[in-house]
């Protein structure tokens, strides 16, 4: 029974070492002021995507969003004041409001209005969203972009747009007006 009650404290004494040894050690890594050069934060690597067309539809898909309950039934998508690559549209083929690159926008005066943004098929209402593709970088995971939405001679808007690289994607976080009639 000695010999037993010998072992476990032996046992005992072998653990609370090997605890206090453990604690020592690892003890480095989790305190704030810590000299280690094996610091946890610095062996992160986080990949922010730099493809123009992943930024490019961040945007649209931001603009669609903010007018999809405004009663236009096409979005007409330009880039640079082009139509954008294919892909970016392809990329909204599923939306139920119609998708389509700006050549298939046509701007008419209609019943003496000043004009608007029209179908160039259907002749039914529409809205150009704009994105230029000059990405200006903010911080490693914040960049702008300049872009606006037109409806018609009355009704436009021109600005910023921040996006920030979250959850794996870009997501516009804010909108600044800059240009507005």
């Amino acid at each position: 029974m000695v010999f037993k009650l010998e072992m476990s404290t032996m046992k005992s004494k072998i653990l609370a070492c090997f605890l206090l040894v453990f604690i020592f050690l690892g003890g480095c890594r989790s305190a704030s002021t810590c000299d280690c050069d094996d610091d946890y934060e610095d062996h992160q690597v986080i990949i922010v995507s730099e493809n123009i067309d992943d930024i490019i539809s961040a945007v649209y898909d931001y603009q669609i969003y903010s007018f999809s309950n405004s009663g236009y039934q096409y979005f007409f998508l330009e880039e640079d004041s082009q139509d954008p690559d294919q892909n970016i549209i392809a990329l909204f083929s599923n939306f139920v409001i119609l998708v389509q690159p700006v050549s298939g926008s046509v701007w008419l005066d209609v019943d003496g209005g000043c004009g608007a943004v029209y179908d160039a098929e259907t002749g039914m209402r529409g809205v150009i969203l704009q994105v230029d593709s000059m990405v200006n970088w903010i911080s490693d995971y914040s960049i702008s972009v300049w872009g606006g939405v037109v409806t018609d001679c009355d009704h436009g808007e021109w600005g910023t747009y921040t996006l920030e690289w979250l959850a794996n994607r870009w997501v516009v976080t804010d909108f600044e007006v800059s240009v507005a009639y």
